[in-house]
């Protein structure tokens, strides 16, 4: 009775060691992997915060190793009280975005998922990041902090902060 007991006890352990190793198998088979040459490796998982030195509006970027992206902007306190499609406080967008350049001259080429209807009021004052375009995109490395002058003038302070905050 005893034998029958333990080898029941074993074919189940056995068969949820199996499935643990079937989904961690699985799991890991979906993420990409980051060449060590990626040029945005410091920035996968982190955070890129920007702050409009003359708006205070400040940013954070998730730059993703499958080529998708979220920003989200906090506008700071705004003159009018939000209304239903616009003037908010804080707006989000999340979509795909490409590499192009060279060593020390990279962009990230923006492509927001589309919002039918709605305006966004970081894409319509020209906030870096805010709609479809490419920015300049130097490698850091996590920790560092510097300005950014933007092709119309903007000045950013911009860090390369740990985590997802």
């Amino acid at each position: 009775m005893q034998d029958t007991i333990m080898t029941s006890m074993f074919s189940n352990v056995g068969r949820v060691l199996r499935h643990a190793a079937a989904v961690m198998l699985f799991a890991g088979g979906t993420q990409s992997v980051v060449a060590a040459d990626d040029p945005l490796a410091s920035y996968y998982g982190n955070t890129l915060l920007c702050q409009n030195q003359s708006s205070k509006a400040i940013c954070h970027l998730w730059l993703n190793p499958d080529r998708t992206f979220f920003v989200m902007y906090d506008r700071g306190v705004q003159p009018d009280v939000p209304v239903a499609g616009g003037n908010f406080r804080i707006e989000g967008r999340r979509g795909t975005y490409q590499l192009q350049g060279k060593p020390g001259a990279y962009e990230v080429c923006l492509k927001p998922d589309s919002v039918p209807g709605k305006k966004f009021a970081i894409e319509m004052t020209g906030e870096i990041y805010g709609g479809k375009a490419c920015y300049a995109l130097p490698e850091r490395q996590l920790g560092s902090s510097w300005m950014h002058s933007t092709a119309d003038g903007k000045q950013y302070k911009m860090w390369l902060v740990k985590g997802h905050g």
